[in-house]
């Protein structure tokens, strides 16, 4: 009697576990689509950051400001996932304004340079 008291204690102490954890099952397909979608913004983002400075007009700025593009390029690699995505929203920023002229020339290099540093400063600290 006693055993049996003690097996039935054992299995209801196990079952609210049991219970718990298959709430909290992702399915690996869903697991899946998430690391791919954030694969991909990271990609994406990447690209928009370096497309931004292989422009002329931030190489000649970088090399203003005496940054080489490659240091930059590497840095960029290396942001966290926040910080290139807050990265990326300002170099698409930066880009339209420059497509629609709100900008000087100097003001071009001025924000440049100053990302430029940025990215290298971030990956630093």
């Amino acid at each position: 009697m006693r055993q049996i008291t003690l097996i039935l204690v054992l299995v209801l102490l196990a079952l609210p576990v049991r219970l718990a954890a298959q709430e909290h099952v992702v399915l690996d397909e869903e697991l899946r689509d998430v690391l791919v979608k954030a694969s991909e913004e990271r990609r994406s983002n990447i690209r928009s950051v370096r497309s931004l400075f292989e422009s002329d007009m931030a190489r000649a700025a970088l090399e203003v400001a005496d940054i080489e593009l490659e240091e930059v390029q590497d840095a960029v690699a290396a942001l966290g996932d926040e910080e290139l995505s807050r990265l990326a929203a300002r170099a698409a920023q930066v880009q339209t304004e420059i497509v629609a002229g709100a900008l000087t020339n100097q003001q071009i290099t001025y924000i440049l340079i100053a990302l430029g540093a940025a990215v290298i400063v971030i990956v630093l600290s």
